[in-house]
């Protein structure tokens, strides 16, 4: 029986649970570490009302995971 080709959807979900060895952290996936805190950042300048800020880190963020899973 053939084997089935990996479809676009299986290359994303496999980005998004690569992990790497950090130090102190043990294994995680760096777009978790990455979403996790952009949304910290995010939270805390929207606290501070300062949301051009909040909006900025947001799409910095989202930037960055875009880059991730095209270069991953």
């Amino acid at each position: 029986m053939a084997e089935r080709q990996p479809s676009w959807w299986d290359y994303t979900r496999a980005a998004f649970h690569f992990r790497v060895p950090l130090g102190g952290l043990g294994d995680i996936g760096v777009n978790y570490l990455c979403l996790a805190s952009g949304a910290i950042f995010a939270g805390l300048f929207g606290i501070a009302h300062n949301f051009r800020a909040s909006l900025g880190v947001m799409l910095l963020t989202s930037a960055f995971e875009l880059a991730y899973l095209w270069f991953l």
